[in-house]
């Protein structure tokens, strides 16, 4: 799980370090955008798949527990965060309710997770394929152009699939080479297509070649070596909601730099908005004062240990702090 959600994470810090600084005048090399472009079937299908898997263990909490971690862990951070990309990017969009509902940036991914967590209090006994099935005949029916819904139910329907998908794991890590290779040869054709199709589409098609990567990652994972990339991986993962939500700051914040100081070569702008995605994410997981931004929680003031909250945790672990 950890090696799946840290991958993921870092597939969405290099996509937003191409997408920001293009957006701030930046020519990002063709072989970046390629690259990004042929991930992009698998990167976020994998990371909301995974958060759904651990769905049916955070249903057996009592229901006030339930949503006050999810107030605490999911919407608390989806606000602090709405209000500091409002104060860096558009301080107009502060006063638009839908920014405040549907979720601007990034953060859209806070929105959508916080729905499916209240979704699935009312859809408990419902299987969550039957929920996923449901999502994108509805999306197809009817292709709601409503901020925020479309997500919603979109991406919203990996969400449950992945909380059926939990109880299938075992067997998926235990699929025959025949049908891996198969799997293997599809997600190679997938990434080809995408980095040929500026990537990640809404359709039939893209729906099949995500799952198809994300059930391939399912099996490859628990196969990884441990060495120390994987290993820092996983540390990503369980630190995932600060490499999530920080990461496009510290991105903008560079890039602006950069292009303040003369430089405009897009690899060296890349690199850089990339190293800063992820190296001022990795700082704030050292303060313990800054977890204020991503968990709502009054014991974090008095004991700098607490590392898992009720809501987020379900999600990504917040990280323990080291031992003095």
């Amino acid at each position: 799980m950890d090696l799946l959600r840290g991958t993921a994470v870092l597939l969405v810090i290099a996509w937003h370090s191409m997408t920001v600084t293009e957006g701030l005048g930046v020519d990002v090399p063709d072989a970046i955008t390629m690259a990004n472009q042929a991930l992009s079937p698998y990167r976020l299908p994998t990371l909301l798949v995974i958060s759904g898997m651990l769905l049916p263990r955070s249903l057996t909490k009592p229901v006030a527990a339930y949503v006050r971690g999810k107030v605490r862990a999911i919407l608390w951070p989806f606000l602090i965060w709405t209000l500091i990309m409002g104060l860096l990017r558009d301080r107009s969009s502060l006063l638009d309710p839908v920014t405040w509902v549907a979720g601007r940036d990034h953060l859209w991914f806070l929105s959508t997770l916080f729905v499916c967590y209240l979704a699935a209090l009312a859809l408990r006994r419902v299987p969550g394929w039957v929920v996923a099935v449901a999502a994108w005949a509805c999306w197809f029916a009817f292709s709601p152009q409503v901020p925020g819904l479309a997500n919603w139910i979109w991406f919203g329907a990996y969400f449950f699939l992945g909380a059926s998908l939990s109880q299938a794991f075992e067997r998926i890590t235990r699929l025959p080479g025949t049908v891996v290779a198969g799997l293997a040869v599809a997600a190679a054709a997938g990434a080809v297509l995408a980095a040929a199709r500026s990537g990640y589409q809404w359709g039939a098609p893209w729906l099949v070649i995500s799952l198809v990567g994300v059930l391939l990652l399912m099996w490859s994972a628990p196969r990884a070596p441990r060495v120390a990339v994987v290993r820092a991986l996983e540390a990503m993962g369980r630190s995932s909601i600060y490499y999530y939500l920080a990461h496009v700051a510290a991105i903008l914040l560079v890039g602006r730099g950069l292009l303040a100081a003369g430089v405009e070569s897009g690899w060296l702008a890349y690199l850089a908005a990339f190293a800063a995605g992820l190296l001022g994410s990795y700082a704030l997981t050292r303060i313990p004062a800054a977890r204020w931004l991503f968990l709502f929680a009054r014991r974090i003031a008095h004991d700098p240990t607490q590392s898992r909250s009720t809501g987020w945790s379900d999600v990504s672990p917040l990280p323990r702090q080291p031992q003095q």
